[in-house]
């Protein structure tokens, strides 16, 4: 049964032209669905039915593209919690 993930994604005055999800820390991606996409000043929703494969821990990564189709990129000294940039990142533990 998949489990829907929601977040929200902000691109300043360009917008969200797409939102990506990750369950393998960043090596594989796959689209979520724009739920909302707001104005070029407010935030974007996004949904995504993540399925995991079997019980195990995965971490789940999320990162934006923003309207003029710059991919948000990782800078792994920034924080995660600048609000600038950097992904998103999650653990989750599953179990049967």
């Amino acid at each position: 049964m998949p489990i829907e993930v929601k977040g929200i994604a902000f691109g300043g005055d360009r917008g969200i032209s797409r939102v990506e999800v990750s369950d393998d820390d960043g090596e594989t991606w796959t689209d979520a669905k724009i739920i909302y996409p707001g104005t070029k000043l407010t935030w974007a929703l996004w949904s995504h039915d993540w399925q995991p494969d079997v019980a195990d821990d995965y971490t789940l990564v999320v990162r934006a593209s923003d309207g003029e189709g710059e991919v948000q990129e990782w800078e792994e000294d920034r924080s995660p919690y600048s609000g600038a940039t950097g992904f998103h990142k999650i653990v989750i533990h599953v179990t049967a």
